[in-house]
C-alpha cells in the first residue's frame, strides 16, 4: 500500500532535487557523490538520507558539506526514499543509491525533456551493470546482460515530478525490495504520461551485497507487488453492483 506524503516545503519552478540513500555503503558513496558534483545541470540540492551504519557512511557523507544529511526516521528502502520526498523542494525528483553512479548529462538530459514536455510527469533512461572487480556475476542475474544496455525502470534512472507523489502517494514501507516496481505498476494502471530516455544515463554496480539481488526475499516481494497490481486492475474492471 502506497504512503500518503505531505511535502514540508513548497515547491521551488524549474529545478531538481536529488535524494540519495546511504546505510553501509561508505566505500561507493564518495563516487556516488561525485557523480552528483559533476552534473552539467546542477540540481537545487542534494538530500542524502542516512540509515543506520556500522561503517564511514555517515562520514563520507557529512564531508560533502555542500549537501544536506538527514537521519531517516524509519527502516527500510521506501522509507529512506519517502523521507527525501517530503522534505525536497525541486519540481523535479532524481533518485541515487549510494553504491551507484550516474553520467555527467544525467539530470541535464531528463530535466530538459520534461521541461520541454511539460504532459511528462516522469522519465527513466537506460543504464549498464557494472561488476566489481574480484566480485561473482550474481546468479539471479543472466550473464549475458553484463556491457548490454539496458532499460532502467530502476530509482536510479527516474526523474519524477514532484506533483505525482502527491497523486500515487509515496513507497510501500512494507515492502523491503521491489518498492519500486510497485511503484512503476501504480504509475501504469493510472496511465502516467512518461517517456524512457535513449541514453545511457545510469552505472549501476554490482558487489556481491545489493539488496535488490538478495534472491528470496526479492522473489517475495516482486511477487506481492505484481499481485496487487493484479487485484487493483481486477477491481477496477469490475461492474458496478
Amino acid at each position: 500500500m502506497s504512503v500518503p506524503l505531505t511535502f514540508i516545503h513548497p515547491v521551488t519552478p524549474k529545478t531538481v532535487s536529488v535524494i540519495l540513500i546511504a546505510k553501509d555503503q561508505g566505500r561507493f558513496l564518495a563516487q556516488a557523490l561525485d557523480s552528483i558534483r559533476r552534473q552539467r545541470l546542477q540540481p537545487l540540492e542534494v538530500l542524502i538520507v542516512l540509515g543506520e551504519s556500522s561503517d564511514d557512511t555517515d562520514a563520507v557523507a557529512r564531508s560533502y558539506s555542500e549537501f544536506s544529511c538527514l537521519r531517516q526516521s524509519g527502516r527500510g528502502i521506501a522509507d529512506a526514499w519517502n523521507r527525501g520526498i517530503v522534505e525536497a523542494r525541486g519540481e523535479l525528483l532524481a533518485f541515487l543509491s549510494a553504491d551507484d553512479f550516474w553520467t555527467e548529462d544525467k539530470l541535464q538530459v531528463q530535466a530538459q525533456r520534461m521541461w520541454d514536455e511539460p504532459r511528462l510527469d516522469y522519465t527513466i533512461a537506460h543504464f549498464r551493470y557494472l561488476l566489481e572487480p574480484g566480485c561473482a556475476w550474481p546468479r539471479g542475474l543472466r550473464p549475458d546482460l553484463q556491457g548490454q544496455k539496458l532499460v532502467g525502470r530502476i530509482m536510479e534512472t527516474l526523474v519524477a515530478r514532484r506533483q505525482l507523489f502527491s497523486r500515487l502517494g509515496g513507497f510501500d514501507v512494507a515492502l523491503s525490495t521491489a518498492e519500486d516496481v510497485d511503484f512503476f505498476l501504480r504509475a501504469q494502471e493510472q496511465n502516467v504520461p512518461m517517456a524512457c530516455l535513449p541514453e545511457v544515463l545510469l552505472h549501476k554496480r554490482l558487489h556481491g551485497n545489493n539488496a535488490s539481488l538478495a534472491a528470496a526475499t526479492n522473489t517475495k516481494n516482486l511477487f506481492t507487488a505484481l499481485r496487487r497490481s493484479i487485484n487493483r486492475r481486477e477491481q477496477a474492471n469490475e461492474p458496478d453492483r
